[in-house]
C-alpha cells in the first residue's frame, strides 16, 4: 500500500501553516515539503497497518505450528532420553 495519501495529508498541514507573505510560492514549497517527507518515510523504513496486519497473522500461524512440532517431538524425544538412561546404567 503506497504512502501517498499520508503523505499527501502532511504536505497540506504544512501549507496551511505557512505565513502569508510566503504563500507566493505554494508549489515549490510544497514540492519541497513532498521530497522532504518521502525522504523521511524511505529512511524511517515504515510499513502501512495492512502489511503490519498481515505479519502479524503470519507470525501467529507460525507459532500455532510451532506449538503442533513441539508437541509431536516431545514424547519421542523424552523415549530417547529414556531408552538412552536405561542403557548407560
Amino acid at each position: 500500500m503506497s504512502q501517498k495519501p499520508i503523505l499527501d495529508q502532511l504536505v497540506r498541514q504544512l501549507m496551511q501553516v505557512i505565513p502569508p507573505e510566503l504563500k507566493e510560492l505554494p508549489k515549490a514549497l510544497e514540492e519541497q515539503f513532498r521530497h522532504i517527507l518521502q525522504s523521511a518515510f524511505i529512511d524511517m523504513d515504515l510499513v502501512t497497518r495492512a502489511e503490519f496486519d498481515a505479519q502479524v497473522r503470519v507470525l501467529a500461524r507460525l507459532q500455532q505450528q510451532l506449538k503442533q512440532l513441539e508437541t509431536l517431538i516431545a514424547p519421542s524425544s523424552l523415549q530417547k532420553k529414556s531408552s538412552h538412561d536405561t542403557t548407560s546404567s
